[in-house]
């Protein structure tokens, strides 16, 4: 699992990853700097591949790592990426 981290030209998070075989959903953990990882997002179908963070406050970073699900069996944790915002 490869996690790629982006801004998008609409000043909204972009998180990217690559696809992991055998997956059939994904996860998207969030963080500003000091808090504690908290699941944002779950995202269904082994070919979607990307998610647009919407809920992100100008000037601040956010830290995102992504787990990859196959019914109750998922992988480690993708390396965290930060993006400032």
């Amino acid at each position: 699992l490869e996690f790629v981290g982006s801004v998008d030209v609409y000043k909204r998070q972009t998180v990217r990853w690559t696809k992991t075989a055998g997956a059939t959903s994904y996860r998207v953990y969030r963080k500003t700097a000091g808090g504690k990882y908290a699941l944002v997002k779950k995202i269904g179908g082994a070919n979607a591949l990307s998610w647009t963070d919407t809920n992100t406050a100008k000037g601040k970073t956010y830290y995102y790592y992504v787990r990859a699900f196959k019914g109750n069996y998922y992988s480690a944790a993708s390396k965290a990426v930060n993006v400032k915002r």
